[in-house]
């Protein structure tokens, strides 16, 4: 496991704990807020969503190779689809690490570009240097707290 890993692993697990609560109505009106299709309205997708968060959270920290590498795959796929979600929802808002609702704006999709940049890092496992990591994980964590200060809703 390298730092970018328990970095990452560290921030789904957070966002799963913010959803957990309230289940499977929480997730779908996050959902509904982030204007995803109808057929993916379903307590099914929000709870395999919420299982894809712990599971890779999990497969990063405890897993043993090689199914730390298939866990850090689907967590650079679970980065783009947020990406994807984020780009396609500018203008609404997201619940993406909380329970509040905050509007997404162009600092919410740069926050979402540094998340798949740190999903990529923890997937190159040793074959990168591992300082960088240190700097991208702490301008995702200063764009999500200026966020929530923006809006009044730490």
């Amino acid at each position: 496991m390298n730092l970018a890993a328990l970095l990452w692993a560290g921030l789904l697990a957070y966002s799963a704990a913010t959803k957990v609560r309230g289940m499977p109505h929480s997730m779908l009106r996050a959902m509904r807020d982030l204007a995803l299709p109808a057929p993916l309205m379903r307590p099914a997708v929000a709870y395999a969503h919420l299982a894809a968060q712990i599971i890779v959270a999990l497969g990063l920290t405890l897993a043993p190779q090689p199914f730390q590498g298939v866990c850090a795959t689907g967590g650079v796929l679970l980065a783009l689809a947020y990406l994807a979600v984020i780009w396609r929802a500018r203008g609404r808002s997201c619940q993406c690490f909380g329970t509040t609702a905050r509007p997404i704006t162009s600092w919410t999709l740069v926050r979402s570009i540094l998340v798949v940049a740190l999903a990529c890092w923890a997937a190159a496992w040793g074959s990168v240097a591992q300082w960088p990591t240190i700097p991208l994980f702490l301008s995702i964590l200063a764009i999500e707290l200026a966020s929530a200060a923006r809006t009044g809703r730490a």
